[in-house]
């Protein structure tokens, strides 16, 4: 039986006569965007758990002419596909890996828009798994600072994919994040230089080529402040967190890595290293407790504020019970 998923795509069901009970086969070529089987790709099976979420189970490379065989349990899975890294560059300082970002099929980039797979007891479904034309971008950083900076990191994070990826740099403060999809980047780095924290960072908006991202190293902002009530009382502050999101205003340009500060018991806290718009949340927040507002002197910043290069800012957060 064969069923046509989409235009090339095709996916065949045999019967076999002696199958292993509740299994099945999956067999296939992993083909290049012109048509041409591939060799160095790793294709990971994906089943259905507690029928709610696929999770990778098993991974294979391809044999050398592009096909793999697999014998995998029945029911639902997901395929995914991901040609391994290659490294790029004539000469050693310039040399860098270039990776590609997982393909699942039919053959699309997001996860939302894969195509299961139902596999039979006793069945071998057979299929072209045809990689998607790659938009393919890459940012290229130059990072400049005082003298004697020593850098913590330059990360490029995605944040609507929620993908962070660190820059390795060279010596002479280039570094390079390859095999960009589209879509709007973020390109942050953190340094310090004596006893000043350093930071700098740009919203990079990929299409394709190479972008070059100038980013130059000031100090950061200081945040203290104090967590107080609206009338009466403290709520319990023991596993209370201050988080300084980082955000645009509707979504949070840093989501994997936020800036944070422990609370004492009296509910004072201090948060280093902050820069760009910020927007200031309590976690860990008793149950019984909810925020209010957060002020900056007799300013409502509770929506968040810009915060200026090297400041030190005084906040509060108010409080009150539910």
């Amino acid at each position: 039986m064969t069923n046509f998923l989409a235009p090339a795509v095709a996916v065949i069901s045999i019967a076999l006569q002696s199958a292993a009970i509740d299994t099945g086969r999956i067999r296939g070529r992993v083909l290049d965007a012109d048509g041409q089987p591939m060799r160095d790709v790793q294709v990971t099976v994906m089943e259905l758990v507690d029928g709610s979420e696929f999770r990778g189970t098993r991974s294979v490379a391809l044999r050398a002419d592009g096909t793999f065989d697999l014998a995998v349990a029945t029911g639902r899975i997901l395929l995914m596909a991901q040609p391994r890294p290659k490294i790029v560059g004539d000469e050693p300082r310039s040399r860098r890996f270039i990776t590609h970002p997982p393909v699942y099929f039919p053959g699309v980039f997001d996860r939302q828009d894969a195509w299961p797979i139902d596999v039979k007891t006793g069945e071998i479904v057979e299929f072209d798994f045809q990689m998607p034309p790659l938009p393919v971008g890459s940012i290229k950083t130059l990072l400049t600072g005082p003298d004697g900076y020593a850098l913590d990191y330059i990360r490029v994070t995605r944040p609507e994919a929620n993908q962070l990826r660190t820059v390795k740099m060279s010596d002479d403060g280039v570094g390079y994040a390859d095999g960009l999809r589209e879509g709007r980047y973020i390109v942050s780095a953190r340094a310090r230089s004596r006893d000043t924290q350093l930071a700098a960072w740009q919203v990079v908006f990929m299409t394709s080529g190479e972008i070059a991202v100038p980013l130059v190293l000031e100090p950061a902002t200081r945040v203290h402040g104090r967590i107080i009530s609206e009338r009466d009382g403290v709520p319990p502050l023991a596993n209370a967190r201050v988080v300084a999101a980082w955000t645009d205003g509707t979504i949070d340009l840093d989501p994997l890595a936020r800036d944070e500060g422990e609370v004492s018991a009296d509910g004072s806290f201090t948060i280093d290293g902050v820069f760009g718009m910020r927007q200031f949340r309590v976690a860990g927040l008793d149950a019984g407790w909810k925020v209010v507002s957060v002020r900056q002197g007799r300013s409502d910043i509770t929506s968040g504020t810009e915060v200026a290069p090297g400041a030190t800012i005084e906040i509060s957060i108010v409080v009150a019970r539910r």
